[in-house]
């Protein structure tokens, strides 16, 4: 006999909308009918489907409008939105930040070799802006950290893994949020001094992936991880480590 709790109707009803945005079937603003309409078609009553809702609203899939007349827009899934879920099963799970960390630095170097051998110019420049770009936002906190979060996906991506640069990402936007809230107790110099070593780190790396050094960039970025994981170390309490 099984132990597992049967789905509630609201989470049925909403996992059958889901598959509807997955397949295409409704696509990022477009707009569901009124909630008497679904209702009606689905069958359903104005608790299961307020629950259905609840979770997709949750899930960042739909964005719900209070006005009876606007009703529920379809919106795409963001890492952030991801990230936050992640970051409650992580803290759960007792998950530290050095373990997603250190995930990062056995993948990343791995990555960084792959695209080194195949590297095209168009990859060299989508690099280069990336670094240029957290240049130009060094001193706007909220801007840098999204950008500097971005470079790593490009790397991955570049290197031909839609899905690990999905993972790389989502990874890369819960350190995020934690050096937002530690690096609030730095001075701004400090912070901005280390926001210049990891630019630098990351224009010595471009150089090694432009010149099809797969060795050189692999060990570089695995250098990267360890200088940074020493600064994130100073900044962690205790109890995280």
């Amino acid at each position: 006999m099984s132990t597992h709790a049967a789905p509630r109707a609201g989470e049925l009803l909403a996992s059958r909308i889901r598959e509807r945005i997955i397949r295409g079937e409704l696509k990022p603003g477009d707009r569901l009918p009124p909630e008497r309409s679904l209702m009606e078609e689905f069958s359903v009553s104005r608790s299961t489907f307020r629950e259905a809702f609840r979770v997709l609203e949750a899930e960042g899939l739909v964005s719900v409008s209070r006005g009876v007349r606007k009703g529920a827009q379809i919106q795409l899934a963001t890492v952030g939105n991801a990230s936050r879920q992640l970051n409650l099963v992580m803290q759960v799970n007792r998950v530290t930040l050095d373990d997603v960390y250190q995930s990062l630095a056995i993948f990343e170097p791995a990555v960084v070799r792959v695209l080194a051998r195949k590297a095209t110019l168009k990859d060299i420049a989508a690099l280069r802006l990336s670094v240029a770009q957290s240049r130009a936002a060094l001193d706007d906190d909220a801007k840098y950290r999204e950008l500097a979060g971005h470079f790593h996906r490009v790397l991955v991506e570049r290197a031909g893994f839609k899905s690990l640069s999905l993972v790389a990402d989502l990874l890369s936007d819960v350190v995020g949020s934690y050096v937002a809230s530690a690096s609030s107790s730095l001075p701004p110099s400090g912070d901005r001094a280390n926001r210049l070593k990891a630019l630098r780190f990351k224009e010595e790396l471009v150089d090694l992936i432009e010149q099809h050094d797969a060795d050189g960039a692999e060990t570089h970025w695995s250098r990267y991880f360890r200088v940074t994981r020493k600064i994130l170390h100073r900044w962690q309490p205790a109890k995280q480590k």
